[in-house]
């Protein structure tokens, strides 16, 4: 199966799950990148990093947890998120819903019916994304990336119209702005994201992968395994 470049309804099994690979991408810099300055918007310095997770995402084939090395750069990991979310057929925020979003007046009331007319899978995996980067952005002081950073990075990732017009970027900008900062407002009351109903396929073996100096490869762990936009305008 084709992760990147597919849609996030391919990613999911059932309307109401999560994607694995995505959940441990996000998971990860909770637990290790949290207060990396830059995450999101700093690109990964090593492309062969980059290209190494992307192959193991593929290689998941949506069944099996990825396990990160303690070793692994949060920019890496950030980096392949984004580039899921930029190459998919067709953004998390659909180009059907594209003028509902865009007109849209800023506030909790009117966002939370949009919310919940989009597709369940977008849904679900965008409220986990969203709060993510709320979590993330309270964190700040550290990291640097305010909700209107963080917006300014993937906002137009995100949302965007079949014919992109750089006049709209700002806007969109200012939108996620508003929805990553009133978060848990919005999306209360949303679905949560239930694991996949898939049968658990055998873990593929570490030593499959390219290594890099310094950086253990990113492990495949089966699901019957234990635990083990533009960026112009950033505030400094």
């Amino acid at each position: 199966m084709v992760v990147f470049g597919s849609s996030i309804q391919e990613c999911c099994n059932n309307p109401n799950c999560f994607p694995y690979f995505l959940d441990d991408c996000l998971s990860f810099i909770e637990k290790s990148g949290i207060n990396t300055e830059w995450i999101f918007y700093q690109e990964a310095s090593n492309e062969v990093d980059v290209m190494r997770l992307r192959e193991t995402i593929e290689r998941s084939n949506k069944t099996n947890r990825c396990v990160f090395s303690d070793k692994e750069d949060p920019h890496t990991v950030a980096t392949v998120v984004k580039s899921f979310f930029q190459e998919l057929a067709e953004p998390i925020i659909p180009f059907s819903h594209y003028r509902q979003f865009t007109t849209c007046q800023l506030s909790v009331i009117s966002f939370f019916p949009l919310m919940t007319s989009l597709p369940k899978a977008n849904g679900v995996v965008l409220k986990r994304l969203v709060i993510f980067f709320n979590k993330l952005s309270t964190n700040h002081e550290a990291n640097h990336m305010t909700p209107y950073n963080l917006s300014c990075t993937i906002a137009n990732d995100l949302l965007r119209d079949q014919t992109p017009n750089p006049a709209d970027f700002d806007h969109i900008a200012d939108i996620f702005d508003f929805i990553i900062s009133n978060a848990k407002e919005i999306f209360a009351g949303f679905p949560e994201p239930t694991p996949p109903l898939i049968s658990a396929k055998p873990a593929h073996r570490s030593s499959d992968y390219p290594k890099t100096k310094g950086v253990e490869p990113v492990k495949i762990q089966s699901n019957d395994s234990k635990p083990s936009a533009n960026t112009s305008k950033i505030e400094v």
